[in-house]
């Protein structure tokens, strides 16, 4: 029972990742612009995948400004300069300096270095979401194998 209660949390978190992963190619300029902002933030980045951001998060006039942690970013976005995560849309503000820093696109720099990660999580979660469905209709397909590799990368 216990089993089947933890495929289906995860059945529903790989779910409403994949909506928010599809959500962010059809937001408009003006919901983007409605996001709140996330000023001198910098990576947070666990084993594999898990990348967060974390920093100043300014939600609009009359709103204090907090230190956030956003939730596991699914996407990030240089040209609409935004970040897709798990717990909403941020647009980024300045990027978090640190010694080292002396060119002006640190921003670049730093999201090319988990560009790969966010792209292979993006990849994993789509697996999995194959894979579970496949459990879910008792269908096997050749496309994750019989390893499940994919669902095991996506769980982490």
């Amino acid at each position: 029972m216990s089993q089947n209660r933890n495929t289906l949390a995860l059945a529903h978190r790989l779910e409403q990742e994949l909506e928010i992963l599809s959500a962010t190619e059809m937001m408009s300029a003006e919901e983007i612009a409605k996001a709140p902002v996330l000023d001198a933030w910098s990576i947070a980045q666990g084993d594999g995948s898990d990348v967060r951001l974390y920093g100043v998060l300014r939600k609009g006039p009359g709103y204090p400004p907090e230190l956030g942690l956003t939730g596991r970013v699914l996407h990030i976005d240089l040209n609409q300069n935004c970040a897709f995560t798990r717990t909403g849309v941020y647009r980024l503000g300045a990027q978090q300096k640190t010694c080292s820093d002396t060119a002006s696109d640190a921003k670049n720099t730093s999201v090319t270095k988990i560009q790969s990660a966010l792209e292979q999580y993006q990849r994993d979660l789509k697996a999995a979401h194959r894979f579970m469905d496949e459990l879910l209709t008792g269908q096997k397909s050749q496309a994750h194998g019989a390893s499940g590799l994919g669902l095991r990368k996506a769980l982490h």
